[in-house]
């Protein structure tokens, strides 16, 4: 794959239907080393987005920790779990077309913006006022995959000026 990836890939950017005809037989490069099929990849997050109500408690937050089986261990008061719940099922939805994906994206997003805009929902560790820049970083990312994945016109809009509303 290493010697003849460079030349699918580029007649996959040259040719649609190329792309369409071959799309289940790619190799994805992982970061361990091995390679597995776009198919197998979209298997695998199948399975991550299927294990996502097991993370998440009765009010919307998720844990940060749970064992393979979904039994909670952890649960954190920042957001971040949420954020990346939220740009995997986006990402995924993207991948998908499925609907009930994309609601489950905004379902993150909402809770992570909601914590963002309520701070009495995320219990401070300091005894001092202070506002990290990295929750705004979080954020507008966040916001930005979220915009590159909607579904329409004004949900992409509706993303980017929430993400543009913090540089304002």
């Amino acid at each position: 794959w290493k010697d003849i990836g460079p030349f699918i890939k580029f007649a996959c950017m040259k040719d649609r239907k190329f792309y369409d005809k071959v799309k289940p037989s790619l190799l994805i490069a992982l970061t361990n080393g091995k390679m597995m099929t776009y198919t197998e990849y979209l298997e695998a997050a199948r399975a991550i987005y299927e294990f996502l109500p097991k993370c998440t408690d009765t009010d919307g937050r998720m844990f940060f920790t749970v064992t393979r089986e979904g039994k909670p261990i952890q649960k954190r008061r920042y957001y971040g779990s949420e954020v990346f719940a939220a740009i995997g099922a986006a990402q995924y939805f993207k991948a998908t077309g499925d609907r009930a994906v994309w609601d489950t994206a905004e379902k993150y997003y909402s809770v992570a913006k909601r914590c963002y805009d309520d701070p009495s929902l995320n219990a401070p560790k300091l005894l001092i006022p202070s506002k990290a820049h990295s929750t705004v970083m979080i954020l507008i990312a966040t916001s930005r995959s979220m915009a590159e994945c909607a579904p329409t016109p004004e949900k992409r809009e509706e993303y980017r000026a929430y993400a543009r509303s913090f540089t304002e």
